[in-house]
């Protein structure tokens, strides 16, 4: 307190300045922002399954074949591609730069497609993606209908489904290459390069003392991606609960 030159209190008529605290959260506030992150994660995960069933010959591609065979120096170039998706493939081509014909579907289920393994795993692919997106419906259940919050149940959710998605995309992986080899026989791109099945790769060779070049590559397609980024999904929808990642580690201990 400071005095004027008469004796009197220079802030006697001065209003106090009330002190400004930001108010903490409430836990309830907490609770709703959590719940409402977690079923923008549960959507996300159905619309990409979603995708990936029904993505057609683009989005919906499991796994592509590119090929392209030249001869006579160049003077007669054939380029193709196969989108496998997942019960159909999609084939299209071109010679010397004109297209041959529209985009040809074929079901794996045709009796013609001689498509037995290719189906085989593509149907079973098919069931794990299912599982995902039943998994991405029971986050969002719990997220928005379930009254409370079961942080704990709601992690268990979550982990499961890292662990289905890691498993759609390595069973994928490791089995759809011998499918298409199979039942292809000795027309599979990997005979045509003398190459054994593999998920990715790229070969060429030459024939006829080099007059006729052959060239291909095979590459998981983009429903194949967006699967695998499902785990990314799941990890940042558990780190948005501050979810204690040690607990993994102590468990494989």
């Amino acid at each position: 307190m400071v005095a004027d030159d008469d004796g009197g209190d220079e802030t006697a008529g001065v209003a106090a300045i009330p002190e400004i605290v930001s108010a903490p959260a409430k836990p309830g506030q907490d609770i709703r922002r959590a719940k409402t992150t977690l079923q923008y994660f549960g959507l996300l995960i159905v619309v990409v399954c979603s995708i990936s069933l029904l993505g057609g010959n683009i989005y919906g591609a499991w796994y592509a074949v590119a090929f392209e065979v030249s001869s006579g120096q160049g003077s007669s170039v054939v380029t193709g591609q196969v989108n496998y998706a997942i019960g159909t493939a999609f084939s299209s081509g071109e010679i010397n730069g004109e297209e041959i014909e529209n985009i040809e579907e074929v079901d794996y289920s045709d009796w013609d497609c001689n498509c037995d393994e290719t189906e085989n795993v593509m149907g079973k692919t098919k069931l794990l993606v299912y599982l995902n997106m039943l998994g991405g419906l029971g986050l969002i259940y719990l997220a928005r209908f379930r009254r409370g919050f079961d942080s704990d149940l709601t992690a268990k959710l979550l982990l499961a489904l890292i662990a289905v998605s890691l498993v759609t995309v390595v069973y994928f992986a490791l089995s759809f290459p011998k499918a298409i080899d199979d039942d292809d026989g000795d027309f599979s791109v990997y005979d045509l390069q003398q190459k054994d099945p593999s998920f990715y790769g790229k070969a060429e060779i030459s024939t006829d003392g080099g007059n006729t070049v052959q060239q291909a590559q095979w590459t998981p397609g983009p429903a194949w991606i967006i699967i695998f980024l499902n785990t990314l999904a799941c990890i940042l929808a558990l780190m948005s609960m501050d979810y204690d990642f040690s607990k993994l580690i102590g468990s494989i201990d």
